[in-house]
């Protein structure tokens, strides 16, 4: 059996791509671009793993808003 790719319960990080989606709405190149600039810049907390971002739930629950990621 195959869940979809967002199924997010029981994760604790997230790529900046999924966390665009939540925030955004959409994982666009415009808002990604932007979910890039507030990472670099420390608007967000994440770690950064080689290349990829990882962003915690809490973080993205406290910017959201909603727990039910």
């Amino acid at each position: 059996m195959m869940t979809s790719r967002f199924n997010a319960e029981g994760k604790l990080l997230y790529t900046a791509k999924e966390a665009c989606e939540i925030l955004f709405g959409t994982a666009s190149k415009t808002k990604l671009n932007l979910l890039y600039r507030m990472l670099k810049a420390g608007d967000i907390e994440a770690e950064r793993a080689g290349n990829t971002w990882l962003i915690p739930r809490r973080v993205l629950v406290e910017l959201h808003g909603k727990d039910n990621l």
